[in-house]
C-alpha cells in the first residue's frame, strides 16, 4: 500500500494546484491547467456544453422549436442567450478569460 491519499479538487485554483514548478503535458488529462482550460473550453459556444444552447443544440433547439416566441433566438429572452447577448457573451468571455489564464500560467512554467 502506498502512502495516504491526498484529496484535490479538479478545478482548484490553489497555489498548489496551479505551482509553475510543476511540468505540463498538454496531452495529460491530470494537469490542472489542463483540466481549467478544458473545461473553459467546454462552456464557450462551440463547446460540449455550450453548443447544447444554441439554436441548433439539444437545449436551444428544443426550446426554439417547442416554446419559441419570446424564448426564440430572436426573442426578447432568448435573444439574451445567444453568443452576443447578455448571457450567452458574459458566458462566453469568461470561459474565454478562463483559458487565457490558464494558457498564461502554463508559459510561466519552466
Amino acid at each position: 500500500m502506498s502512502g495516504p491519499r491526498i484529496a484535490t479538487r479538479l478545478f482548484s485554483t490553489s497555489s498548489r494546484a496551479l505551482n509553475p514548478s510543476r511540468p505540463t503535458n498538454p496531452s495529460n488529462p491530470n494537469d490542472p491547467l489542463q483540466a481549467v482550460k478544458n473545461a473553459a473550453k467546454a462552456f464557450k459556444a462551440d463547446g460540449k456544453i455550450g453548443e447544447k444552447f444554441t439554436e441548433k443544440g439539444s437545449i436551444g433547439g428544443t426550446i426554439e422549436r417547442e416554446v419559441g416566441g419570446p424564448f426564440s433566438s430572436k426573442g426578447a429572452i432568448g435573444k439574451q442567450f445567444t453568443e452576443k447577448g447578455a448571457v450567452g457573451s458574459t458566458g462566453q468571455r469568461v470561459a474565454e478569460n478562463v483559458e487565457d489564464k490558464a494558457r498564461e500560467q502554463q508559459r510561466r512554467r519552466p
